[in-house]
C-alpha cells in the first residue's frame, strides 16, 4: 500500500504554493484568483497580498498588446508599432481591438512581483546566488552537510540555534 504525504493531484485539482511566505492552498477546480495567488511572466507563485501595487504606463500597454496580438495576428505586428507613437494613438489602437490590458492572476508583469522587483528573495535563487559567489556546486554542499550532520533534524536545529 503506497501512502502518500503533502497534495496528491489529479486532472481536476489544484495546489498553489507562495513563493514568499510559503503558504499554500489546494481545492478542486481552484484557480488562481479564486485562491488569493498570482503568478508573474517569470513563474514565481505569491498571494496577492505580497503583490506590489503598479500602474501600466501607454508604453507597458503598447507593449503588452503588441505580445498579444503578434500571437494571433503576427503580419501586422510591424505596422502596430510603427503607428504606435503616442499614448492617444495607444489608446485608439487597444479600444478599437477591444483589447483588455488589464492583467488578471496569471502572467502579471514582473513589477508586480515581489520577488522580480526584489521586494523578497525566492529561496531557491539565493542558493543558487550565495553557491555562485562561494564558487561551489550543489553537489559539493551536499557533500559537506552529509560529514558536518549526522541527520536533516540536525542541520535544522543548528541553522536554528545559530541564526543571527
Amino acid at each position: 500500500m503506497k501512502i502518500r504525504l503533502g497534495f496528491v493531484s489529479n486532472s481536476s485539482s489544484s495546489s498553489y504554493t507562495c513563493d514568499v511566505c510559503n503558504y499554500t492552498t489546494s481545492g478542486m477546480d481552484l484557480g488562481y484568483s479564486e485562491a488569493d495567488m498570482m503568478s508573474c511572466v517569470n513563474g514565481h507563485e505569491f498571494c496577492t497580498g505580497h503583490a506590489i501595487d503598479w500602474e501600466m504606463t501607454w508604453e507597458d500597454k503598447k507593449a503588452y498588446f503588441l505580445s498579444i496580438w503578434s500571437i494571433t495576428k503576427d503580419g501586422y505586428k510591424k505596422h502596430l508599432v510603427e503607428s504606435i507613437d503616442s499614448e492617444e494613438k495607444c489608446d485608439l489602437i487597444v479600444n478599437k481591438l477591444d483589447l483588455n490590458v488589464d492583467y488578471d492572476c496569471y502572467e502579471v508583469p514582473p513589477q508586480v512581483c515581489p520577488l522580480c522587483t526584489f521586494g523578497e528573495v525566492y529561496e531557491r535563487d539565493a542558493l543558487a546566488y550565495m553557491l555562485k559567489v562561494a564558487g561551489r556546486t550543489e553537489k559539493e554542499l551536499l557533500s559537506e552537510l552529509r560529514e558536518r550532520f549526522e541527520s536533516y533534524g540536525e542541520m535544522k536545529k543548528w541553522l536554528k540555534d545559530t541564526k543571527s
